[in-house]
């Protein structure tokens, strides 16, 4: 039993159980691979609200929106935020400008409610600060798979080479 307990047997466990979350978070995650899978809503801005917040040495990014049609709140996932033109956004849009937002369907379901909606695209007066050709892109990736697979690997090699 204690020679299941060594560091290359809790490796190779801590390796697989994460490979496991990055194929089911790969599985799981809503299915974007065209614009048919996306609707859009439609409204004045009310507020919004750019944070990055340095918790534990890790920086973490809240994007939030509001519009004067929806009770809820809009947020901008933080795996969009590398193609999100915030720049333009802040030096363009003011409250009351309305937006043109797009959300996955299966979103749609959480409009006026008290949970935040993700958005896959925003735009102003022609303006785009969110393309929603870029995020269709992004969403298509097999990134997580890549990254599953990488790290089982890893996990195979320390315990192929490790010595116990």
């Amino acid at each position: 039993m204690r020679k299941y307990l060594s560091r290359k047997y809790l490796g190779l466990l801590f390796t697989t159980l994460v490979s496991l979350s990055f194929v089911y978070m790969f599985l799981t995650k809503e299915e974007i691979k065209s614009k048919d899978d996306l609707i859009k809503v439609e409204g004045r801005m009310v507020n919004y609200d750019f944070k990055e917040i340095v918790k534990y040495k890790r920086t973490l990014h809240e994007y939030y929106l509001t519009l004067d049609t929806y009770r809820n709140v809009f947020q901008i996932p933080a795996d969009y935020l590398n193609i999100f033109e915030e720049q333009y956004f802040l030096s363009t849009v003011r409250k009351g400008d309305i937006l043109t937002l797009s959300i996955p369907k299966g979103q749609v379901k959480l409009l006026n409610t008290e949970e935040n909606v993700r958005i896959t695209s925003m735009a102003s007066q022609g303006r785009h600060y969110l393309r929603q050709e870029d995020v269709i892109e992004m969403e298509q990736s097999n990134m997580l798979l890549y990254g599953a697979l990488f790290i089982f690997g890893m996990g195979v090699i320390i315990f192929r080479t490790s010595k116990d």
